[in-house]
């Protein structure tokens, strides 16, 4: 639930501004339909390749470290190529993300039987709750300071997630 929750709190800014720091780095928007379609071909990619690995805890840290660390990259340069190239990249990771939890969640033995449509409304409800934190927490981020600093944060906040997987038992 822990990483749910904080998974969709910290991918609002990343929804909600990517357009805006695009727009801002290229000061061009006619190209964002052929972004927002590698979007949806990197995350594809991402859930496919999900279902090609086995997953364990190990390969959802890693997996969220990815994207921290990508979207670190992506906020961190000025370079057109650089900063959609990492943008992108993350989205595997994003793709990846819910097809491997959820198989975790589910089908690893993790949940009763009995209680396994109860504890799938309690993670759907993180989700919501975590997405609406996410855009309420970073939009006095992004209003505070900048968007570019909503998305440092939240790549540091995943990579700090991931190490904290890595180490729990």
């Amino acid at each position: 639930l822990l990483v749910v929750f904080v998974t969709r709190v910290t991918f609002m800014p990343l929804n909600m501004y990517w357009s805006l720091i695009f727009r801002d780095r290229s000061g061009e928007i006619w190209w964002f339909g052929i972004l927002f379609a590698g979007i949806i071909i990197f995350a594809s990619f991402g859930n496919y390749l999900a279902g090609k690995v086995k997953p364990s805890q190990s390969i959802v840290s890693l997996v969220i470290l990815s994207i921290g660390i990508l979207i670190l990259l992506s906020a961190s340069t000025d370079i057109l190529y650089l900063y959609v190239g990492f943008f992108l990249l993350h989205e595997i990771g994003r793709g990846m993300l819910d097809p491997l939890i959820f198989t975790l969640w589910n089908r690893n033995g993790n949940i009763d039987n009995n209680e396994r449509s109860t504890m799938n409304s309690i993670r759907s409800s993180a989700m919501t709750l975590g997405g609406s934190f996410g855009l309420v927490t970073f939009g006095v981020v992004a209003d505070s300071f900048s968007t570019v600093t909503s998305w440092v944060i939240a790549g540091f906040i995943l990579i700090a997630l991931s190490i904290y997987l890595q180490f729990k038992k």
